[in-house]
């Protein structure tokens, strides 16, 4: 391109203030006159695009005015780069000449020089260095499509409110089509369901409906873009959801009902050996946390020491499970045991259940064996019963077992047995009774047991033809220090 001349003298237009100066030489050119950076220095593009702002420079006199017609030669002088506009370009009438890069393929940082073309250049004042920069396409890459749906939390057996969602992008942040997108349960029950692989829509979506398991718990759901050999974390997006329990279905005793294959056992007045527990759980048998659960014991039972026959409230904790201490009541008249009974329900109309436990004295002495008849013939005294009677002995061999608490065995329980007469028991017919006898005392054995025998007398009549026997003797009393007396009515196979 030529240099415009007019008799040496270079027509200057101030664009600034809209005045022209000239200059009558070069050299005042290259004195008063310097190239300056306008726009489009320290640009970042991708590689292989245009940089979106032009390079510009601009020349500039001392006193502000711009100078029009000026020839500028743009280079690239470092990094992979090329001018798709002009490279030499004429000043307009602001003083500014500009051009057009386009980035390379290389990664880099890359260096363009802008230059007056002038005989006494000067390098400071008459050239110009742009830096900029090509960065590489990032990799495609998995985003979250729908923020709400992650942190889900839903109800086992059923599917999640919302569906997980991905968009897949280029390195330039377009949407990719019809790509392939694997969603994979990596942590939770094997019946969690995931649509295992959905390709992407129009808008580089893909979806996929979660139906959750039975068992309550965290899942983790990975969404893959298909393929990933490299294992490009940039490919992968991680869910994480939460199946909480379903409604309350089941309540139940799991602790201090039982013990062994019998029901749970204390002494009257004492606290039950081991604290009671129950268990609420949905029809999955997940445990259900935060719920009420209400335990009612009946008269013969308190619950951690609240009067007896009170209610209590209490809370599940992360197990589903409450926890009390039972205090046996009292077991009332003569017998040895009695039971209470504990009943409990889930807040909210939930599921009720019931355990029924044992209480005994703690001292008890039981019948072993005597089935209230004379076994067998010992001996006889006394004349010819004509008109007076013939005393006949027979012997009662009876067993005692001394139980303590629960049907515990009483070893050496010392125990005394008195035999006495029960009067009008049979017609006396004004006959004499002998004294009262005491029987032999003694201790338990090992087993809680006592055995003995003892005497009971029966008196034998005849009048003419007619032979009568008539007990004498006929009560057997047996005690033991701290216990009930157990008494044995004894009597013959007839009172005729």
């Amino acid at each position: 391109m030529a240099i415009r001349l007019i008799s040496l003298i270079l027509l200057f237009i101030l664009s600034a203030c809209g005045t022209t100066e000239t200059i009558s030489s070069f050299e005042e050119l290259s004195q008063n006159y310097s190239l300056t950076i306008t726009r489009g220095d320290q640009q970042s593009a991708y590689v292989g695009t245009v940089l979106p702002e032009p390079l510009t420079v601009v020349i500039q006199g001392k006193e502000g005015g711009y100078l029009s017609d000026q020839v500028v030669e743009f280079s690239v002088v470092e990094g992979d780069a090329t001018i798709v506009g002009e490279s030499i370009v004429l000043t307009a009438l602001d003083g500014t000449a500009s051009t057009t890069i386009q980035l390379g393929n290389t990664a880099s940082e890359i260096k363009v020089r802008a230059a007056l073309r002038i005989n006494t250049f000067d390098e400071a004042r008459h050239a110009a260095l742009f830096t900029l920069t090509a960065v590489a396409i990032p990799a495609p890459k998995l985003y979250i499509y729908d923020s709400k749906a992650n942190g889900q939390v839903g109800t086992v057996g059923q599917k999640l409110p919302l569906p997980l969602s991905v968009i897949a992008k280029d390195g330039k942040g377009n949407p990719v089509v019809a790509q392939d997108v694997e969603f994979k349960v990596t942590k939770g029950s094997s019946d969690v369901l995931v649509t295992p692989l959905v390709k992407t829509d129009t808008n580089g979506v893909a979806a996929t409906e979660v139906t959750l398991g039975k068992t309550a718990e965290s899942i983790s759901i990975q969404a893959t873009w298909v393929s990933n050999a490299n294992g490009d974390p940039n490919r992968v997006v991680m869910f994480s959801i939460k199946s909480r329990p379903d409604a309350p279905a089941v309540l139940s005793f799991v602790q201090g009902h039982i013990n062994g294959s019998r029901r749970a056992c204390a002494a009257e007045g004492s606290n039950f050996p081991s604290s009671v527990a129950l268990r609420l759980t949905d029809q999955y048998a997940n445990a259900i946390e935060g719920a009420t659960v209400t335990v009612n014991p009946d008269s013969r039972g308190r619950i951690d020491g609240l009067p007896f026959d009170i209610a209590k409230d209490l809370v599940t904790d992360a197990a589903g499970e409450v926890s009390f201490n039972l205090t046996a009541g009292s077991v009332s008249g003569s017998g040895y045991n009695t039971t209470t009974t504990v009943n409990a329900v889930a807040s909210g109309n939930g599921p009720a259940t019931s355990a029924t436990f044992d209480i005994t004295k703690s001292r008890y002495l039981f019948n072993g064996r005597g089935d209230g008849n004379a076994m067998y013939f010992y001996g006889s005294t006394g004349l010819t019963p004509i008109l007076f009677p013939q005393w006949v002995y027979y012997r009662f061999p009876f067993v005692v077992s001394a139980r303590g608490s629960c049907w515990s065995s009483l070893g050496s329980t010392f125990m005394t047995a008195t035999v006495s007469r029960v009067e009008n028991a049979c017609p006396s017919s004004g006959l004499n009774w002998p004294s009262d006898e005491k029987f032999d005392e003694g201790y338990t054995d090992i087993n809680g047991n006592v055995s003995d025998e003892g005497t009971i007398y029966v008196a034998r009549i005849v009048y003419g033809s007619t032979v009568t026997y008539q007990p004498i003797a006929n009560r057997l009393t047996v005690s033991a220090s701290g216990t009930n007396s157990l008494t044995y009515y004894i009597g013959y196979t007839s009172c005729n």
